[in-house]
């Protein structure tokens, strides 16, 4: 068994837009983690960073977000993610990012896995039950999903 590295291009870093990506492409042989909702709030679209990337992604995070819930700096005067992430993400399928789109995408590439991945705010004492049920139903959201396409593909 061997560990393969692999890079998060993540909103609020150094890499986070297509041409930071890029250039970390050009310039290491790292492999590339395709995390749904941070491309979309770089303005790239996940299924076509999939088809663009996809010699070098080794690692997917399927997240939903809501474009609409990050503040400008003018209003919050901070650039500190903490401070909004939480508003932003969402459940798999109440956000803005085309995941069927996606899903359609790693099945036809063959990708053998996929990381849910719900970012959430900070969470209060007592809530771990409500986390739990959250949870569970973003993966019910993705193998009913995953389900349908492989229906789809098989009609």
């Amino acid at each position: 068994s061997r560990l393969v590295p692999s890079f998060h291009p993540h909103i609020g870093t150094y890499i986070e837009n297509r041409r930071e990506i890029e250039i970390l492409l050009e310039r290491t042989d790292l492999g590339l983690t395709l995390d749904t909702g941070h491309l979309y709030l770089a303005g790239i679209d996940p299924a076509v960073a999939l088809d663009d990337y996809s010699s070098r992604i080794n690692h997917i995070h399927i997240k939903d977000v809501r474009g609409d819930g990050i503040p400008g700096p003018e209003l919050t005067h901070t650039t500190d993610l903490d401070d909004w992430w939480g508003e932003v993400s969402s459940p798999l399928g109440d956000g803005d990012v085309d995941l069927d789109n996606v899903i359609d995408r790693a099945i036809a590439l063959e990708y053998p896995w996929l990381v849910i991945e719900q970012d959430r705010g900070p969470a209060p004492p007592g809530s771990l039950d409500g986390i739990s049920r959250d949870e569970l139903a973003n993966r019910r959201w993705l193998e009913n999903a995953i389900a349908r396409k492989r229906d789809r593909s098989t009609a």
